[in-house]
């Protein structure tokens, strides 16, 4: 699963920080993330233009370069923005990635755990000689 995500920056001022965020989440495995510079739009004109490819917004204005926080908006409908610690939502994305490979290893478990025990629920069924009422 793709993760995909739109960086605006509020000014020219919020730039760098844009450019180092994108340097560290592009080494996350899943996740695509572009910027919009386009400052000549308003930051919510570059919001509608990237709505209908339902892509995830990443909002950087001057008081989240002062805190270390970013602004994620969803590209679910109705979602609204939240705040982020920078370093926590980086750690976030790292661990989707993570747990998204080992989610997989668990999944292929539990459903080779209830193919045997719903075989030896067979097996016992075949030995007794009696109705079985459910």
């Amino acid at each position: 699963m793709l993760l995909e995500f739109v960086l605006i920056p509020y000014n020219t001022k919020c730039e760098d920080y844009a450019k180092t965020l994108i340097n560290i989440l592009n080494k996350c495995k899943n996740v695509s993330i572009t910027i919009d510079t386009k400052y000549e739009l308003s930051v919510t004109n570059r919001q509608n233009k990237h709505k209908t490819s339902d892509k995830n917004f990443i909002l950087i204005d001057e008081i989240c370069i002062i805190n270390n926080e970013i602004i994620v908006k969803y590209s679910d409908k109705g979602s609204r923005a939240k705040r982020y610690d920078k370093d926590d939502f980086i750690e976030l994305l790292e661990s989707f990635n993570t747990t998204s490979e080992k989610e997989v290893d668990s999944d292929e478990e539990c459903k080779d755990e209830r193919d045997n025990k719903n075989d030896d629920t067979y097996n016992d069924n075949e030995n007794n000689s009696g109705c079985l009422i459910m």
